[in-house]
């Protein structure tokens, strides 16, 4: 019995030495384990270092605001911070700002002679013709364009645009010479006009007239009024009915016409020195402006400003429609580079697929290879193949310049 006890009582002691045993190897095992986690080093941190921005390029150029301003957010893109001071096209050479510029933008080739002739110590050390602007005539779609339909002035061509003959505009300008009423050249034209016709339009007994910009002023003015030169020139002479073939204006010319000109800018209400400013103006005064003569740019600008109501409702019942001269005039806007940093801006231009595109969606300038996207416009009454003169000599624009004070 005795035996049997110790027996049990050694089994006790020797289970609780086996336990005591096992917790002090656990105890060791734990410990040094922290040990070894404690002595293993930190790694740091591998820093990648944040590269200095690059500042972009500031360049400044004299006109060319709207581009700077449609462009600007891509030309930042791209490196360059540009900006644009409003200079009048034939106050470059004397502004103060010149000397600092690093570009110029004039809106005709004229201008640029014009340039060259009064700072030949400003060379310009590279250019682009960046984008080519049609003057195109504009009219109310539903006021005046029905009428003009109807007594054959204008006509609807198939790719439903509206055109008018180099003809009938001459027939525009000679009634405008004579003071004509829009009553007395349809009437002259063989329309029969009720008189409840005449009384519910009352803008036919006011005197026939294309409202421009200042020629005086504006280089695109002062285009338009080459093209009446053209047009005047061209015809001086031709019997009625006689097919004239319409070509820029040469010096030998400017006398025969120099009555004519000046009937025409006589004629003419105080008009505004910039271009963009006038087609504005004539969106507000359209009701009582038969006809005015500005470029296709402008209206697409118009149009790419409306909202997307605006140009569902617009598409159907347009207040304002061009109307094409079957030979119009062309204007080329240039970027001139004075510096070479400009000269580099030039380049991206020149190479930039982004701005044939964007120039035609936001400006409605059109380039060398823009025509696939003309095509898919959505404008309304843009004309996708024009035929246009270009502008006259240098010699021609100073003795037309000249007679009226510019």
């Amino acid at each position: 019995m005795n035996y049997k006890k110790s027996t049990q009582r050694n089994r006790v002691i020797a289970a609780v030495v086996i336990f005591l045993l096992i917790a002090v190897v656990i105890t060791f095992s734990i410990s040094a384990s922290k040990k070894y986690v404690e002595s293993r080093p930190t790694p740091i941190p591998t820093m990648t270092p944040v590269p200095t921005p690059i500042p972009n390029k500031e360049l400044s150029m004299l006109g060319g605001g709207l581009f700077a301003s449609f462009h600007g957010d891509h030309i930042a893109k791209n490196g360059y911070d540009l900006t644009s001071e409003r200079v009048s096209t034939f106050d470059y050479c004397s502004s103060e700002l010149l000397p600092t510029a690093d570009g110029l933008a004039p809106g005709s080739r004229s201008a640029l002679l014009y340039f060259e002739q009064a700072c030949p110590n400003n060379p310009i050390i590279d250019q682009m013709v960046a984008f080519r602007t049609y003057s195109v005539l504009f009219t109310r779609g539903d006021v005046y364009l029905p009428w003009m339909i109807k007594s054959e002035l204008v006509y609807e061509a198939n790719d439903g645009t509206v055109g008018i003959t180099t003809e009938n505009f001459n027939r525009v300008l000679q009634a405008i010479i004579d003071d004509e009423t829009w009553y007395a050249m349809f009437s002259n034209m063989g329309l029969s006009i009720s008189d409840a016709d005449r009384v519910s339009n009352r803008w036919m007994d006011t005197q026939v007239n294309i409202n421009t910009s200042a020629p005086e002023d504006s280089s695109g003015g002062l285009s338009n009024y080459f093209y009446f030169a053209s047009i005047r020139a061209s015809y001086y002479g031709a019997v009625e009915g006689e097919n004239v073939a319409i070509d820029t204006i040469d010096i030998d010319q400017v006398g025969l016409i120099k009555n004519d000109f000046l009937a025409i800018w006589d004629e003419q209400e105080l008009q505004n020195n910039h271009s963009v400013y006038f087609f504005y103006e004539y969106l507000d005064k359209s009701y009582s402006r038969g006809l005015a003569f500005s470029t296709e740019s402008l209206y697409v600008q118009w149009w790419s400003g409306l909202t997307a109501e605006e140009q569902e409702f617009f598409s159907e019942n347009s207040p304002i429609v061009p109307i094409y001269p079957d030979v119009t005039m062309s204007n080329e806007h240039l970027l001139l580079a004075l510096t070479p940093e400009f000269s580099d801006f030039i380049s991206l231009v020149e190479s930039d697929p982004y701005f044939p595109q964007a120039s035609w969606d936001l400006l409605g300038m059109r380039t060398p290879y823009s025509a696939q996207d003309i095509m898919s416009s959505n404008v309304p009454h843009i004309r996708q193949d024009v035929l246009a003169i270009d502008e006259p000599k240098f010699a021609v624009f100073e003795a037309l310049g000249a007679l009226i004070g510019r």
